[in-house]
C-alpha cells in the first residue's frame, strides 16, 4: 500500500494548527499562575537508519510552563526548537533527508526542528527533578516544502537541578527520541541546557512568598 504524502499533508494541517493554537491558549491563560522556565541548549542529533547522517550538532531552546499538583509533582507543557544543518537528496523530484537519490548529489540545508510536548516531573529532592514528556516534532527546511508540516511522534526524558536565590537557575540534561513514521528511521537528540525562570515554589507545601496570597 503506497502512502500518499500529499493527502497526509492536507489531513495534518488542521491538526497542526489546532495543536499550536491549544498550546498558545494554555500558555496565555495559565502562565500567571504557573512556573515558567526558559532553556538554552547545545546538543546533537544521533541518526539511526539514515545513509548519509551519523551525528550532527544542534543548538536550540524551549519554554516550559509547569503547574504544581503536589509538593513534589508537577505537570506541564514545553514548546521548543532545535536548529542544525542536514543533507538532502532527491528522487523523482521528491526530497529525501540523508539519502542519495537521482542525481546522487546531496544538498545541505538549514533545518529547524520545532516541538510541542506535554509531560510531568517528580522532585526526588527539593532541588532536583526527573521528568518525562510526549508530543510531536516537525522537520522544517526549504527543500522539504509542504512535507515540513508532517508531525513526528516524540518522547523525552530529563533530569534537572536548580540553584540560586528562589531556585531561579539550573542545569538540565535531557534526551528526545523522534520517530519518522514515514520511513521507520529515528533521531536521538541529547541536550545539555542552562535554565532560568520564575522563582521556584517551596516544596514544603505552601506557596513561595512571591506567590499570592503570601504578602
Amino acid at each position: 500500500m503506497c502512502l500518499d504524502v500529499g493527502t497526509v499533508v492536507d489531513a495534518r494541517k488542521p491538526l497542526l494548527a489546532l495543536t499550536l493554537a491549544l498550546v498558545a491558549w494554555c500558555g496565555a491563560r495559565t502562565a500567571r499562575a504557573a512556573q515558567v522556565e526558559g532553556h538554552l541548549e547545545p546538543g546533537a542529533i544521533v541518526a539511526n537508519g539514515f545513509g548519509e547522517i551519523d551525528k550532527r550538532p544542534t543548538f536550540g531552546g524551549d519554554v516550559s510552563v509547569w503547574w504544581r499538583l503536589h509538593r513534589r509533582f508537577d505537570i506541564g507543557h514545553q514548546t521548543g526548537m532545535a536548529v542544525t544543518s542536514l543533507p538532502y537528496g532527491g528522487f523523482d523530484g521528491e526530497p529525501y533527508i540523508g539519502e542519495r537519490g537521482s542525481p546522487p548529489d546531496l544538498r545541505e540545508s538549514a533545518t529547524f526542528l520545532p516541538r510541542t510536548m506535554f509531560g510531568a516531573r517528580l522532585f526526588a529532592l527539593s532541588s532536583t527533578s526527573v521528568g518525562a514528556f510526549v508530543g510531536a516534532s516537525w522537520l522544517a527546511a526549504g527543500v522539504l516544502g509542504e512535507r515540513s508540516v508532517l508531525p513526528y511522534p516524540t518522547a523525552g526524558a530529563a533530569i534537572e537541578t536548580k540553584f540560586g536565590p528562589g531556585a531561579r537557575y539550573g542545569v538540565r540534561l535531557a534526551v528526545n527520541y523522534v520517530y519518522f513514521w514515514t520511513t521507520g528511521k529515528t533521531f536521538v537528540m541529547p541536550t545539555l541546557a542552562f535554565t532560568w525562570g520564575s522563582p521556584g515554589r517551596e516544596r514544603g507545601g505552601g506557596p513561595a512568598c512571591d506567590d499570592p496570597p503570601c504578602r
